[in-house]
């Protein structure tokens, strides 16, 4: 019995001994992992702070404007019931490539609208259209594929257009206004660079 107690003893001791070792190398193995952790958590905001985010280019400032020629259109009844207008472009710092124009307009009193192309596109392209509604008008037309863009002031296109004119007398004046969707495609530009689209104002005169 004397004998068997320092064995128990130094087993427990050695058992001990051992836990604890199993114990510290626990640990050890924990610390390496959050150390291993840490440092990619840091490696990563660093590859975040490097990163250069490029900016987004300012798009072109509208510039563009399209006024019909003349502005304003007297009629009486000496004047030919057959008008022709000029719609002008002046772009302007814009380069175009192609232009969308809605036009709006009483059709008791202007009959047999029409549009073509003036000389400021060259070789214009004209693009389909859906059939308009009763006093509306749509024209696209674009510069040729592969064409540069063009820029300057110069006659887009020319409306010509019949006015009844006992209608016009009633109604004193009316107008041929360019609708919202009325469009100017500028060069490498995703939104219209149109910055104003004046209305062509038509009164009968005694």
């Amino acid at each position: 019995m004397e004998n068997s107690s320092p064995n128990l003893l130094t087993k427990i001791k050695l058992n001990f001994l051992s836990h604890k070792t199993y114990y510290e190398g626990g640990v050890v193995v924990i610390l390496l992992i959050l150390i291993v952790c840490l440092f990619f958590i840091s490696h990563s905001n660093k590859i975040s702070i490097n990163h250069t985010v490029m900016p987004t280019p300012t798009p072109q400032s509208r510039q563009t404007l399209i006024y019909f020629s003349p502005p304003n259109l007297a009629v009486n009844a000496q004047s030919s019931s057959t008008e022709k207008l000029n719609l002008v472009i002046q772009t302007n710092d814009n380069s175009i490539y192609g232009a969308d124009i809605e036009l709006n307009y009483d059709p008791n009193i202007i009959t047999n609208l029409q549009i073509a192309p003036g000389s400021f596109i060259p070789k214009v392209e004209n693009l389909p259209t859906a059939k308009p509604k009763p006093g509306t008008l749509s024209y696209i037309m674009v510069v040729p594929f592969k064409a540069k863009p063009v820029r300057g002031t110069g006659i887009l296109a020319q409306v010509s257009f019949t006015i009844n004119k006992s209608a016009l007398q009633r109604a004193k004046s009316t107008q041929i206004s360019f609708l919202p969707a009325t469009s100017i495609s500028g060069f490498n530009q995703k939104y219209s660079v149109l910055n104003v689209a004046l209305s062509e104002h038509i009164t009968y005169s005694q």
